[in-house]
């Protein structure tokens, strides 16, 4: 008899792939208040506007106003109207306001309006009884030395007031008061001036499409 050896073997086991990580980002809610550059809350401009008019009237009360307006006068790439002295980029208008707060509707037909801008200005209530900020946290009041780089000014404009923009998170168009955007200059005319940033406060603000008057704002 011939003797068998067994012979041992081994299997390797046989090795699982991991699984991949997988990780869910979540998007931080959107204030409902809150001001951009592109819309009101989660609300983009272009949107029809009657969901977003109901949520603001559920966070304010309802409007204090609510004005249509025509723009039967091509003039160029607006409109504006009979007399000349109000224009806009759209023929057919309203304005809907909450004290401080105004959105602008517009179209072609008074039934196909969408929302196409905002304007949040300050107005004789001090401090503004409608509450909103942009991404910075910027509002009516907000005092330029406090936000540095998340506001630029633009030197001139009118003696005591000018423009600027937000310039961080979110560019909305702010309007600005102080003291001497323009100095005197030798020749009897105005240069324009940068004020100290702590006496320069936000008054206004606003982006999108607006009513613009034939006037200055000066």
């Amino acid at each position: 008899m011939v003797a068998t050896t067994a012979v041992a073997t081994t299997v390797a086991p046989t090795a699982t792939a991991a699984a991949p990580e997988t990780s869910t980002t979540v998007a931080a809610p959107v204030d409902p208040l809150q001001i951009r550059v592109g819309g009101f809350g989660r609300f983009d401009f272009g949107t029809r506007p009657l969901d977003m008019l109901s949520l603001i009237s559920t966070k304010l009360g309802a409007p204090t106003s609510s004005t249509p307006q025509d723009f039967p006068v091509a003039n160029g790439a607006v409109y504006a109207t009979p007399d000349a002295q109000l224009s806009f980029t759209r023929p057919i208008a309203q304005k809907v306001c909450w004290s401080e707060l105004c959105v602008y509707l517009g179209g072609d037909a008074a039934a196909s309006l969408a929302f196409v801008g905002w304007e949040y200005i300050a107005g004789a209530a001090a401090p503004p009884t409608v509450k909103l900020h942009n991404a910075d946290g910027i509002t009516l009041g907000s005092r330029w030395a406090a936000f540095g780089s998340a506001m630029s000014v633009q030197p001139g404009g009118c003696a005591s007031a000018t423009a600027g923009r937000g310039s961080t998170s979110d560019s909305t168009h702010l309007f600005v008061q102080g003291a001497n955007f323009k100095v005197p200059n030798a020749a009897g005319g105005f240069d324009p001036a940068t004020p100290d940033p702590s006496v320069v406060t936000v008054s206004g603000m606003f982006a999108g499409d607006r009513f613009v008057k034939a006037s200055g704002d000066c």
